[in-house]
């Protein structure tokens, strides 16, 4: 399950405008692949959104909340599935309504070479 916490942003030590997801690990083994953003992305808030620098391609793309809350999430723990039910939970709806939504978030992530898909369910299998 997400909490909410206003913790700093990411690179930057300041507070996020907005407060940020953390994830609650799970014990239960991942379907799908996990999804981790890279790590090597500047990110800094600016008003209602998250700007992300990409400086393997000179780039800066924004964020707005719902995109920073996905973003937020890609972690390398969770798969599009768990993400879409942990802001799903969050928000009070049903997963369904979000899927579309996330599924094209993270899509667009992945084509700007933003986040990367990792292979799903070994770590897991191995600490149980």
């Amino acid at each position: 399950m997400a909490t909410i916490e206003n913790s700093p942003a990411f690179n930057g030590g300041e507070q996020l405008p907005w407060p940020t997801l953390v994830a609650a690990p799970s014990r239960l083994e991942r379907a799908g692949a996990r999804l981790k953003r890279r790590d090597d992305a500047i990110c800094h808030p600016v008003a209602n959104e998250l700007v992300v620098w990409d400086a393997r391609r000179e780039t800066a793309v924004s964020l707005n909340l719902s995109a920073a809350a996905v973003w937020d999430l890609c972690d390398g723990t969770l798969s599009r599935e768990e993400i879409t039910a942990e802001l799903a939970q969050l928000v009070g709806c049903d997963p369904e309504i979000l899927r579309a939504d996330v599924e094209k978030t993270v899509q667009e992530l992945i084509s700007l070479d933003l986040i990367e898909e990792l292979p799903g369910g070994e770590e897991e299998q191995q600490e149980e």
